[in-house]
């Protein structure tokens, strides 16, 4: 049993679609935010297709695989996926492209905020805490405690474009280290 602790949830407007951005501090970071009951797809590299099980239960559930080797195959991917977000489908992005192996928040890959400005959808920044300390990387070696996953105020992103996505990306990952030192 692992407690969690879900605030801002109410931000979220019921048939919006989002972007949603988050850290990535464990494996348990996918299911926190899976149990939300959210209509999402994942975006996840495609090293992770080759893991037995997980890699076709996510390629058929239309999550989206992108090869980040390539940066043209990965827009590719990412472009014909487009079509599917509407509705309320909301797109989880970890930018910070891999699990951080220390508790700082990573630098942020551009991916989620091209996404985000290409679609003119709003970015949904989130916090999710201690998910390191109840399953820290490279071990299975779960430990008692509390996560926390808090949602920020949604980032518009309509009229925005490549050029606004740096700042994008700094604003957004400013927004969730803060909510990482609000606990």
């Amino acid at each position: 049993l692992m407690p969690m602790e879900i605030e801002g949830q109410e931000k979220m407007i019921p048939g919006q679609s989002y972007v949603i951005v988050a850290n990535h501090q464990s494996l348990l970071d996918i299911y926190v935010i899976y149990g939300l009951g959210l209509d999402m797809k994942w975006v996840m590299k495609k090293e992770l297709r080759a893991v037995p099980f997980l890699g076709l239960a996510c390629e058929r559930m239309g999550h989206i695989i992108v090869d980040r080797s390539n940066t043209e195959a990965a827009l590719a991917t990412i472009n014909k996926a487009q079509s599917r977000i509407t509705g309320g489908m909301c797109v989880v992005f970890f930018a910070e492209g891999t699990r951080s192996e220390q508790t700082e928040v990573g630098q942020f890959k551009k991916g989620a905020f091209r996404f985000a400005t290409e679609l003119a959808l709003p970015l949904l920044p989130a916090s999710i805490h201690n998910t390191n300390k109840v399953l820290p990387t490279n071990t299975l070696n779960w430990q008692p405690g509390k996560v926390k996953l808090i949602f920020h105020d949604p980032i518009p992103t309509t009229g925005l474009g490549n050029s606004d996505v740096p700042n994008l990306a700094r604003d957004t990952r400013e927004i969730i280290t803060s909510g990482l030192n609000e606990t």
